[in-house]
């Protein structure tokens, strides 16, 4: 039984008639005809009354109408919501979501795509980084964020650079080198680090000793942060210093140095699958990237 048996059916009944039935489904009469007979033969009951006058329902043509009408009337709904979603105009969007990446642009990247797709169900998924690209392959988000240390692992994804952004040092307003116009590492040899925890940021601490070891310093860790903001109000407080990329930090905070580095700056990408990808990724990302645009000072 195909679907194309379920319409000619439904054709019959409703009109009462093979030759109305055939003019509107556009289908010559004798294989309309043929098509019936198929299906009942299939079945293995009649489904109509012939007569010189016309056709009418059995019992048997009557309950299976009725059931058949609803799997027609599923089978509209389906292909409709697929081609709205096929066309990013309906079903959902999910971006991931990270406290690593630039402060209020993704929200506000999420928020325009609401506007301009409003049928859309666009969401924010907050999932650390090394979490995007799993999270891509099963479905859980359609965009996803990640730094160059985990590009390697993005296979069958698309990908586009987004940001660069420096890496600065924080420490507190009452340290002797809040004044520093630049630090190197080897400058807070001597320092407590505070780092993200290995939880929401998985082998950051492995990259952090991979930038001391290059800067041939042994650092000292305290217990990690497990926000940013318990990050900056720990580096805030004293109780030691932190490395992180500048595009998370807030502006201004009264109790913290923002100072420059000699660490490589860091690196983001957006990244969404090869195949199968919303039809909102474009269209988000020129939200992004034009939102990132706007935040950069003029030359």
């Amino acid at each position: 039984m195909e679907i194309r048996h379920l319409r000619y059916f439904c054709g019959v009944a409703e009109h009462k008639s093979f030759s109305r039935a055939s003019a509107k489904l556009r289908v010559a009469q004798p294989s309309l005809s043929r098509q019936i007979r198929d299906l009942e033969n299939e079945l293995g009951v009649e489904l109509f009354i012939r007569s010189s006058s016309g056709v009418r329902l059995t019992d048997a043509g009557e309950a299976f109408h009725t059931q058949a009408a609803k799997l027609l009337s599923q089978l509209a709904i389906a292909i409709s919501t697929a081609q709205e979603i096929g066309r990013g105009k309906g079903g959902e969007f999910i971006v991931g979501g990270d406290w690593r990446l630039p402060l209020d642009v993704v929200p506000q990247a999420v928020m325009q795509v609401r506007k301009l797709f409003p049928k859309v169900d666009v969401k924010l998924k907050e999932l650390p980084m090394h979490e995007h690209v799993i999270a891509l392959r099963d479905r859980k988000i359609h965009i996803g964020f990640v730094p160059h240390v985990y590009l390697g692992s993005g296979e069958g994804m698309d990908n586009l650079k987004i940001l660069s952004t420096d890496m600065v040092v924080l420490i507190s307003r009452n340290h002797h080198l809040a004044a520093a116009k630049r630090l190197r590492l080897v400058d807070l040899k001597d320092e407590t680090w505070i780092g993200p925890d290995e939880k929401s940021a998985p082998g950051v601490t492995a990259h952090y000793l991979q930038l001391f070891r290059l800067a041939q310093v042994s650092p000292k860790f305290s217990p990690s942060a497990s926000t940013l903001q318990g990050l900056i109000a720990r580096v805030s407080a004293g109780d030691g210093v932190a490395v992180l990329p500048r595009s998370v930090l807030p502006e201004r905070n009264p109790h913290l140095a923002i100072i420059p580095c000699d660490i490589d700056p860091f690196d983001l990408y957006a990244i969404w699958p090869s195949k199968g990808a919303s039809p909102l990724v474009k269209p988000f990302l020129k939200i992004l990237v034009d939102l990132l645009k706007s935040l950069k000072p003029p030359a």
